[in-house]
């Protein structure tokens, strides 16, 4: 299967950097991440279309893969969002995300002087890290922060427009939750800023000023 959207291109290539799996069923791939099997994005199917499959459906072809998991994530390969039902596969969420790109970046117009970034550096950092992970992300296995995303309408897409940043196509994915998980732990660099007007640092580079609007869990 040939993947279309560069928002899921980039994701696949970040996590078989991590050592995630991708198996190619043909009309949709498998992507597995055994070390941390509650990271949703890490174990979900990604989708050609939502046209009916042999097997029961997409919801029971995800069980057939995961079958000890307990949510169910579906990646939908789709360039055009407007042609989708939010209310196609019963219940579960449908979630757009904004992918965008830039050839060049500039300052903001009011860049913060006073934020601090730094690596984490000693038990008492992580142990913050995690617990303020924890507060903000309840209920989402993970907290990987070193690719930063945002949902559409939240106030961190204005930052990253104003460095230059433009909408170049949304993603799309559904997503049916455990009624109640806790995150897992955090093992990567912490990005944090005091507003929403510092300058996104941090960013994880695989397609060319790419960068999403939703933060992603797990590692």
């Amino acid at each position: 299967m040939e993947v279309r959207s560069l928002g899921y291109r980039t994701d696949l290539a970040i996590l078989a950097l991590e050592g995630s799996q991708v198996t190619d069923r043909g009309d949709h791939l498998v992507i597995r991440t055994p070390r941390n099997p509650d990271y949703w994005w890490g174990n979900f199917l990604l989708l050609r279309d939502l046209r009916p499959t042999p097997g029961g459906g997409w919801m029971a072809r995800f069980a057939a893969e995961f079958p000890d998991a307990q949510h169910t994530a579906l990646g939908l390969d789709v360039p055009d969002v407007r042609a989708v039902d939010p209310g196609e596969l019963a219940g579960m969420t449908m979630e757009r995300n904004a992918v965008m790109t830039a050839t060049s970046v500039h300052a903001p117009p009011h860049p913060n002087t006073e934020a601090v970034f730094r690596t984490l550096e000693d038990d008492a950092d992580w142990q913050q890290s995690l617990e303020l992970t924890a507060a903000v992300y309840a209920g989402e296995p993970g907290g990987d922060a070193g690719f930063l995303v945002a949902e559409p309408d939240d106030a961190a897409i204005r930052v990253y427009r104003s460095v230059g940043f433009t909408v170049t196509e949304h993603q799309l994915s559904f997503i049916h939750q455990p009624a109640r998980s806790l995150p897992a732990r955090v093992t990567r660099t912490t990005l944090a800023s005091s507003n929403d007007q510092a300058v996104p640092t941090g960013l994880t580079k695989v397609e060319v000023g790419l960068v999403k609007t939703k933060l992603l869990g797990g590692d």
